[in-house]
């Protein structure tokens, strides 16, 4: 088993013991030792500016025991110290220079073991107080006491075991109970539960990690388990089965064979073997920093392991690529909270650089979200993703591996997430807008190179910062010559757009083969564009002049073109194709007529609209007869024909959800939920990206949609995140009209109940009438 580092060095403090030692503890800078010869010994232990450990003699007892000292213990909190020798527990005091004996547990004859549970309580006052608990294990029996006034009291009845124990546990309440073949956990209440058997060897070993959790050897491993027996976490394992075993954080430390082994527990490394002649006792004592001091013994030497820095064992797991325990011993490093939150970050992103070169894209992007990593470092990691001007500017701690094309997929992950994060910007980019610009270039990349349906959308975003240039330069790569010429559009590039699209409208394999693209792009252009507009409109006109003319009358929907001057179009047919001025000047005129037929269809009530209808031809004049059928009510109908006919969402958003009728009430809402559906497809069933619109609708006129019915009819892959606030409007609009319906109804009991009373009090009401009563008002 090789080792990874050192985390202890061991120095020697006491060599040549003249005494053979039995049993060793510590506390507080001290050492107390006993021996075979009965004699007890204490040792202040202190370091000194070389790092050398001095130790003195403070004070001894050669007649501390008649008989060897098999077991010490010290709680310094109330001065006391207890021992096990010749099978008796003794309590000493150590105020005195001598120990003195303060009491003997007369009930203890034949004891074997004991343990001590120790612990820190604060009282209602406010005042902290120290509680201490003592089990002995006294033939088959185990035997509770308490400390008070300065002796300890019995407080459980003894409980009976199987066997006589060889080692014992305080386990929360209840103790571990190590037997010759097997270990039981035994509760206060004298419940008891076998765990397992102890192994070959037949030597329970025990220690203590936390409150909640212990080490329990068996054979060669070791077993980590809970208050309740349970095990909580994978074993350990050992060369050899250890005779001694303790717990000093983060590490195991155990005696196997002829020398000291280190492992940790979570994750399970080895981590030094440490070689001592006859290594046989191990103890520790807390420091004042809440650390702990260890220390090993043989029969005649003493040992301290003095813990390497922190700082120096982390390099060492960093380039072992153990990060996990890196930042582990980071939580544990006695350094300022600055200096710790920075190694911290520091590991986190070697431990996220490390998860991507081992492929793990999601682990990686998980941490580098977490950490707030600069964006172009994350995006670095692919170099082809990268702008040139910044790609120089990045470096990593090791070389970027080349990722195999199975794994292009995992891009638009990495780049969505990352863009999502609001990371402080490094000194490779200067400011926020160059941010984004690396993001939605990116972005563009990864959607070219997996779902090219994207590239669109995130082109015709608002605030969509694709680098022009890289743009321009990865849209021709890769052959997008419409979303180029979208690009360059959005860009105000037309001049630009509009000689690639007369290239290409000679070439035949070209997807803008022909002058139709060049029609639709003039007809977007406006009137801030005559200029482009003549100067490439002139070619279309002379060579397709009927589709030529569509530039400045448009197709169906003439709203693109509406705003063109027409004294200057009409100039320009004229002396560029002199034969359309005519079809100009009546389409134009036709187009005037529609409009006025289309206001006095919304805004008159002096007609019938179902009269009208009869006479309204089927293959013309579409939006007009959707007009009078909103009129009559048939909305599923209209529905229908402005989506599979007029092909226009924006139109049907407009004139329809919104129109009222002067004779019913608005537009149901029922009506828009099968708008909703049906927009995202058009007549010829190709998908089409209307989510935008979709959105739009249900932010701006949600009032007239019902909630339920639009949930149904959305398509199942839209993101619900998007209509988050459309679902809420729609849920707090819904909870105000219930409730105002409560409180109308609540007013209108109060006002029934109110009449009923007056109805009643006047029916009660008795009036006489004679011949001689006079009617005061009619009365004259």
């Amino acid at each position: 088993m090789k080792a990874m580092y050192d985390a202890y060095e061991p120095l020697p403090i006491l060599e040549k013991f003249p005494l053979q030692i039995e049993t060793i503890t510590a506390y507080d800078g001290n050492l107390v030792v006993g021996t075979k010869q009965g004699h007890l010994l204490m040792y202040s232990i202190n370091s000194d500016s070389t790092s050398r450990m001095k130790i003195n003699l403070l004070r001894s007892n050669k007649n501390f025991s008649r008989k060897p000292i098999t077991q010490i213990a010290v709680v310094p909190e109330h001065q006391i110290l207890i021992s096990l020798s010749d099978q008796m527990i003794s309590i000493h005091d150590l105020t005195v220079f001598n120990f003195p004996l303060l009491s003997t547990l007369q009930e203890t004859k034949g004891a074997v073991a004991f343990d001590l549970d120790i612990k820190h309580n604060i009282s209602l006052t406010g005042e902290a107080f120290v509680t201490v608990r003592l089990v002995v294990a006294v033939r088959r029996k185990l035997q509770f006491y308490y400390w008070k006034a300065r002796q300890f009291h019995s407080f459980e009845k003894d409980l009976s075991l199987n066997d006589t124990p060889k080692s014992l546990l305080w386990c929360g309440e209840a103790v571990v109970v190590g037997l010759r073949y097997d270990y039981w956990l035994v509760q206060l209440t004298g419940e008891q539960k076998e765990l397992f058997a102890t192994g070959r060897s037949q030597q329970p070993l025990m220690t203590k990690l936390s409150d909640n959790c212990l080490a329990v050897e068996r054979d060669e491993k070791t077993i980590f388990i809970d208050t309740d027996g349970k095990t909580v976490c994978n074993n350990l394992e050992w060369k050899e089965q250890p005779s001694a075993l303790i717990y000093d954080e983060p590490y195991i430390i155990a005696i196997v064979s002829k020398s000291v082994q280190v492992q940790s527990q979570n994750p399970i490394l080895h981590i030094q073997t440490i070689d001592i002649e006859k290594p046989k006792f191990l103890t520790y004592a807390v420091t004042n920093k809440n650390k702990k001091q260890v220390f090993v013994a043989s029969a005649t030497h003493i040992w301290s392991l003095c813990p390497v820095p922190i700082s120096i064992q982390i390099p060492q797991l960093l380039a072992a690529k153990e990060f996990t325990f890196a930042l582990k011993l980071a939580d544990l490093w006695d350094e300022c909270t600055k200096s710790k939150e920075n190694m911290k970050q520091h590991i986190e992103k070697l431990h996220a650089f490390h998860f991507f070169c081992q492929h793990d894209f999601v682990g990686a992007m998980k941490l580098f979200y977490e950490l707030n990593t600069d964006i172009l470092f994350v995006i670095g990691l692919y170099p082809d993703l990268v702008p040139e001007e910044y790609r120089a500017r990045v470096s990593y701690p090791h070389p970027v591996p080349v990722l195999p094309e199975d794994q292009l997929k995992m891009r638009q992950r990495l780049t969505k997430e990352s863009s999502n994060q609001t990371s402080t910007l490094s000194p490779s980019v200067k400011t926020v807008p160059q941010k984004l610009q690396i993001i939605d270039t990116t972005l563009l990349k990864c959607y070219l190179k997996t779902n090219d349906s994207l590239v669109v959308p995130l082109l015709r975003m608002p605030d969509s910062r694709v680098s022009d240039e890289e743009g321009e330069k990865v849209l021709r790569q890769a052959q997008k010559y419409q979303e180029l010429v979208l690009l360059l559009r959005i860009r105000g590039y037309h001049s630009r757009a509009l000689e690639f699209l007369l290239r290409h409208a000679k070439k035949e394999d070209s997807p803008l083969y022909g002058h139709k693209p060049t029609v639709q792009y003039l007809q977007k252009l406006g009137p801030d564009n005559m200029k482009h507009i003549f100067e490439y409109g002139s070619w279309v006109l002379k060579s397709f002049p009927e589709d030529g003319l569509k530039i400045f009358i448009g197709d169906d929907d003439p709203s693109e073109v509406e705003s063109l001057p027409r004294t200057r179009v009409l100039g320009f047919i004229k002396k560029t194709q002199k034969s359309l001025a005519i079809p100009y000047l009546s389409k134009a005129k036709r187009r005037e007529v529609r409009e006025k037929l289309q206001k006095f269809l919304k805004v008159s009530e002096h007609y019938t609209a179902a009269t009208i209808l009869v006479h309204f031809p089927h293959n013309d004049l579409f939006e007009e007869r959707a007009i009078l059928l909103g009129r009559l009510g048939q909305h599923q109908v209209a529905l229908k024909l402005y989506i599979d006919t007029l092909l226009d969402v924006y139109l049907i958003l407009l004139k329809l959800l919104l129109r009222t009728s002067r004779n019913t009430s608005p537009c149901s809402s029922s009506h828009g939920s099968p708008l909703v559906s049906s927009i995202a497809k058009k007549e010829d069933g190709r998908e089409i990206n209307y989510e935008v619109v979709i959105f739009d609708i249900l932010k701006n006129y949600w009032q007239r949609i019902d909630l339920a019915q639009a949930l149904k009819s959305l398509p199942d892959d839209m993101n619900i995140q998007n209509l988050k606030s459309y679902i809420l409007r729609s849920l707090i609009h819904l909870t105000t009209m219930q409730k105002d319906n409560q409180i109308v109804r609540g007013l209108s009991q109060v006002i029934l109940h109110q009449a009923k009373s007056e109805l009643s009090s006047t029916q009660m009401q008795k009036i006489l009438l004679s011949d001689k009563t006079v009617c005061c008002v009619h009365f004259i």
